[in-house]
C-alpha cells in the first residue's frame, strides 16, 4: 500500500507542474480559463485512479482526495464542478462496491477545499506551509469519515488505510499547494509587470508630444507615432539603431550639427533642452524647427539606464515668431526715422527707443539719457518729480491719459516747448 500511495504522491506532483503551464498561458477569457483548469484537474484525478491501491475488488484508494481538494482551493467553484463531473464520472464507470464510498470522497474534498478558498480569500497566496498541511489533514479526515459509509465493514476499511494516507497525502497536498502558491505569486507578478508595460506604452502613444526612448547606450528602445511622423522612421526600422541617426539635429543659423541631448543628458545625470533655433532633418530631407528637451531614465538604484527624448514641432511658432519679430523691426524702424520726437520706455522706466526727431528736439542720446528719469532731471530740473509722475500714472491700476505743454531744457541749453 505504502508504496503504490507513494507512486501515486509522484505522479500528482509530477502532473501539478502542468497547472503552472495552463496558468501561465491562460486565455484572456476567464470562462475558458476555469473550464480547462476544471478539466485538468478531472484528468489528473484519472490518472491517480489508475494507479490507485485495491483494497478489495471494487474498492480503491488514490491520490484523487488531494487533487479535488486542491481544485477547490485554488480552482474555485466552476473548475471545482467540472472536475468532480470528470472524477466521478470516472468513479462510476469503474464500479464496485466502494462506487458510492469513491464519489461521495470527490464531491466531499471538493467541497473542503471550496470552504477554506472561501475563509481564506486573498491570504492564500501568502499563508505557510503548515497551514497548507493543516487543510490537507482536515481534508482527509474528511475523506476518511465518507469511508464509514461502505457497505462492507468500514470500520475495518478506516483502521487498514488511516495511517499511510494521513501520513503521505496530507504531506503531498502541501507539497503541490505550496508549489500552486509560488507559480501563482511568479504568474501574478509577470501579470503586473506586463500590465505595467502595456501602460507605459499606452502613455507613450498618447502622449502630444513626439517621444524617443533609448536604453543606456544610445539605442532606441521606444518611439510613438509622432516621433515616426517627425523623423520619418517607422518604429520597426529605428529600433536599436544610435539617436543620432534617427534624430539628426542642426543649428539654424550655423548649419553644423548639434550635440546629441543623449550625450548631454549622460554627462550631466540631469534634464537638458535643446538649443534654440534648432532644426531636425527627417530621413526624407525635410527640415522641421523643433524644441525639446531630454531626461535620463533611472532604476531603483538611481543609475541611468536610459534616456527619454520629448520634442515638438514648432514650425508654426517659428511663422509667428519670425512675423512678431518682423513686426517689431518695422516698429522701431518707424520709430527711430521719425522726424518727430518719440521716446518708447517700458514700464520700469528704461527708455528702450529714441526717434531721430527726438535726438534733434532733446540734442539727448539713448545712452545720455538711458532711464526716465535721468531725462526728467536734465529736461525739467527742479520740475522732474511732478512730471515722474503723471509719467507713472500711465502704469498704474487707474491708468490716466494727460496731454499738454510743458518747457525743457535741451542740451545745448535751449528752451523748448514739449
Amino acid at each position: 500500500m505504502f508504496e503504490i500511495f507513494i507512486q501515486n504522491a509522484a505522479l500528482l506532483i509530477a502532473l501539478s507542474f502542468l497547472n503552472g503551464t495552463i496558468g501561465f498561458y491562460r486565455p484572456k477569457k476567464d470562462f475558458y480559463y476555469q473550464l480547462i483548469s476544471g478539466t485538468w484537474f478531472g484528468l489528473v484525478a484519472i490518472a491517480a485512479m489508475m494507479m490507485s491501491y485495491e483494497y478489495q475488488p471494487g474498492t480503491i484508494y488514490d491520490g484523487r482526495s488531494v487533487v479535488l481538494t486542491l481544485a477547490g482551493l485554488w480552482g474555485g467553484g466552476i473548475p471545482t464542478l467540472i472536475s468532480i463531473i470528470i472524477a466521478g464520472a470516472y468513479r462510476i464507470y469503474l464500479g464496485g462496491a466502494g462506487v458510492y464510498v469513491g464519489v461521495a470522497t470527490i464531491i466531499s474534498c471538493g467541497i473542503t477545499g471550496l470552504i477554506f478558498r472561501y475563509f481564506l480569500g486573498e491570504k492564500l497566496l501568502r499563508i505557510k506551509f503548515s497551514v497548507l498541511l493543516g487543510i490537507g489533514v482536515v481534508a482527509h479526515l474528511v475523506m476518511l469519515t465518507c469511508q464509514l459509509f461502505h457497505p462492507v465493514d468500514p470500520v475495518q476499511v478506516v483502521k487498514k488505510i488511516w495511517f499511510p494516507v494521513l501520513l503521505i497525502f496530507p504531506v503531498v497536498f502541501a507539497i503541490i499547494a505550496r508549489l500552486f502558491q509560488l507559480i501563482e505569486r511568479y504568474i501574478s507578478s509577470d501579470q503586473r509587470i506586463r500590465t505595467a508595460e502595456e501602460l507605459y506604452r499606452t502613455t507613450l502613444m498618447s502622449i502630444g508630444d513626439a517621444v524617443i526612448c533609448t536604453d543606456q547606450s544610445g539605442k532606441i528602445t521606444q518611439m510613438n507615432a509622432i516621433a515616426e511622423n517627425l523623423t520619418g522612421w517607422k518604429f520597426d526600422e529605428a529600433k536599436n539603431e544610435n539617436l543620432d541617426k534617427v534624430f539628426h539635429i542642426i543649428s539654424e543659423t550655423t548649419r553644423e550639427k548639434i550635440e546629441s541631448p543623449f550625450d548631454k543628458v549622460i554627462s550631466k545625470g540631469a534634464i537638458v533642452g535643446l538649443a534654440n533655433h534648432t532644426l531636425l532633418v527627417s530621413k526624407n530631407g525635410k527640415e522641421i524647427p523643433v524644441a525639446d528637451s531630454g531626461a535620463p531614465i533611472k532604476n531603483k538604484n538611481n543609475e541611468i539606464i536610459g534616456v527619454v527624448l520629448v520634442f515638438r514641432d514648432q514650425s508654426e511658432e517659428r511663422v509667428q515668431q519670425q512675423t512678431l519679430e518682423k513686426s517689431e523691426e518695422r516698429f522701431r524702424n518707424a520709430v527711430l526715422m521719425a522726424p518727430i520726437p518719440i521716446m518708447v520706455h517700458d514700464d520700469s522706466g528704461k527708455i528702450l527707443n529714441l526717434s531721430e526727431g527726438w535726438s534733434h528736439f532733446s540734442g539727448y542720446s539713448i545712452d545720455e539719457v538711458p532711464t526716465m528719469k535721468d531725462w526728467t532731471l536734465k529736461a525739467f530740473g527742479d520740475k522732474a518729480e511732478a512730471i515722474e509722475e503723471r509719467v507713472n500714472s500711465l502704469f498704474g491700476e487707474n491708468k490716466t491719459i494727460f496731454s499738454g505743454e510743458s518747457e525743457i531744457t535741451a542740451k545745448s541749453g535751449a528752451k523748448r516747448i514739449w
